[in-house]
């Protein structure tokens, strides 16, 4: 729980991108959107992006609002965020994507991710060593939060890559004519 974020004015987004299904070839239109629809189904709103990579997504977000963006991601998807080579082409690299990402108002609440063998949150992820400096102060500076305990993990079933991003919504109104309804 986080008091700065006011939690009666969020607007929840489930972000999908594009890129991720591109797997060398076309997009599989139908099954995209009948994910979007399943998604729309269940009373969210779907943000469709061509974004490779979080930082670029939340530079846009963040030209819509000055409220606090929240993304919410399983722990499975914290190994690529922290890949360094996803960001060979990001001027700057991964200091420079995370510097524009991670804004006094903006949080990471990481939803475990749960095999038979163990549980990955927040806290127990290990980035690469090089990384592990930045990520602890990621966390000690609560810009990355562990969404639930582990306490009651075995009580929810637990999504693999699942996105979703809560923005202030005072200041969404010129994503209106973006963001379906």
């Amino acid at each position: 729980n986080d008091p700065k974020i006011p939690r009666n004015d969020l607007l929840i987004l489930m972000e999908m991108t594009m890129t991720q299904l591109k797997d060398g070839g076309d997009v599989d239109k139908k099954d995209f959107l009948d994910r979007v629809d399943t998604i729309c189904s269940l009373g969210h709103h779907v943000l469709i992006s061509n974004f490779p990579l979080f930082a670029p997504l939340h530079v846009e977000l963040r030209r819509f609002t000055d409220q606090y963006i929240c993304m919410v991601m399983g722990a499975s998807t914290l190994p690529g965020l922290f890949d360094k080579k996803f960001y060979d082409k990001y001027a700057g690299g991964i200091l420079a994507a995370f510097g524009n990402m991670f804004d006094e108002k903006t949080r990471l609440y990481v939803f475990p991710y749960k095999t038979d063998k163990e549980c990955t949150t927040a806290k127990t992820y290990h980035p690469d060593p090089s990384l592990a400096h930045l990520y602890k102060y990621l966390i000690e500076n609560h810009f990355i939060k562990t969404w639930m305990t582990r306490r009651r993990l075995d009580d929810h079933q637990l999504g693999h890559n699942r996105t979703a991003f809560a923005i202030g919504v005072e200041q969404i109104a010129p994503m209106r004519g973006i963001v379906p309804r």
